[in-house]
């Protein structure tokens, strides 16, 4: 199973599956507990998989993997606040995403992956987002920055959109303000016990409410942890109800062609009587650059 630098490596997950299978048997062990990924053809008979159980441990976080979820919680507020201060018309998307790499990696000292959406002007329309591109950003246009920072393989997950080098249109202004509206409906009952499917409810209820449900196509948070997403899933149909100790983002965003397209986002943690609030990013179209990089209150305009 070792690569030699030689030869093609053979698929490392099923050998180094069934090496640990030989040496247990050879020991006390006849049936294994195991993930069922990548395992490939390993005798299912001595297999007993474990998925649903590692899936209900990955979502209660351990406080060591609290503490790395907050590192990338901090690398993520220190890229936002170098993006308000030197993301500035002219640049391209691809700028912007050096813009916010470097400032995570300076402020953890060490490489880190860095992933998510980087969109301005018209590819902010589309709630699907995408990967930084070469377009130049214009003044005036929106620009949405939504992603992770992934440290040693954990990554909190938040958003914000802001006006470059301009200021908003009165619609746009309207429309943030909905969607701060309805994040804060969904923040306000995210508690233990509670369905996944009503804190989705309740944010789509208050979009319904101003005649624009139909411009909110995507879901209203997920759950943080090794993947992305993760449960619960905060979306209609839920199977899936809030415990302690999960991490989850609420994410609404409305997106109307020929107007604009934004997206804002808190991660929280839920605790054993309600919610601890962990990013703290300045949140709004008009975010400023000289206040400080941890900005909690009524977000900006």
């Amino acid at each position: 199973m070792r690569y030699t630098a030689r030869k093609s490596a053979p698929p490392r997950r099923i050998r180094l599956a069934e090496g640990v299978a030989e040496q247990l048997s050879l020991r006390w062990a006849h049936r294994f507990g195991v993930e069922s990924l990548g395992l490939g053809s390993l005798a299912a008979s001595r297999l007993c998989i474990l998925d649903s159980v590692i899936r209900k441990l990955r979502r209660a976080k351990d406080p060591d993997e609290l503490a790395l979820i907050r590192r990338s919680v901090r690398a993520g507020e220190a890229a936002h606040a170098a993006a308000i201060a030197q993301i500035r018309p002219g640049l391209t998307e691809l700028d912007a995403f050096l813009v916010v790499q470097a400032a995570a990696i300076r402020e953890l000292g060490e490489q880190v992956l860095v992933n998510g959406d980087f969109v301005s002007g018209p590819r902010c329309e589309n709630e699907q987002g995408g990967p930084p591109s070469h377009r130049v950003i214009e003044r005036g246009d929106l620009l949405m920055l939504d992603f992770s920072v992934v440290v040693h393989g954990y990554r909190a997950d938040f958003t914000n959109t802001f006006v470059v080098g301009g200021e908003p249109t009165p619609r746009q202004v309207e429309l943030c303000e909905i969607c701060m509206e309805a994040l804060a409906a969904g923040e306000a009952i995210l508690c233990p016990d509670v369905p996944a499917a009503q804190v989705d409810a309740a944010v789509r209820g208050h979009f319904a409410a101003n005649g624009l449900d139909g411009h909110f196509p995507s879901h209203t948070g997920h759950g943080l942890g090794l993947g992305h997403p993760e449960p619960p899933y905060l979306v209609p149909e839920s199977i899936d109800t809030l415990q302690a100790h999960d991490v989850v983002a609420l994410e609404p965003g409305l997106f109307l062609p020929g107007v604009g397209g934004m997206r804002f986002e808190r991660n929280y943690l839920i605790t054993d009587c309600g919610h601890e609030t962990l990013t703290r990013h300045q949140l709004g179209l008009t975010p400023r650059a000289d206040l400080p990089r941890e900005i909690m209150g009524s977000p900006s305009r």
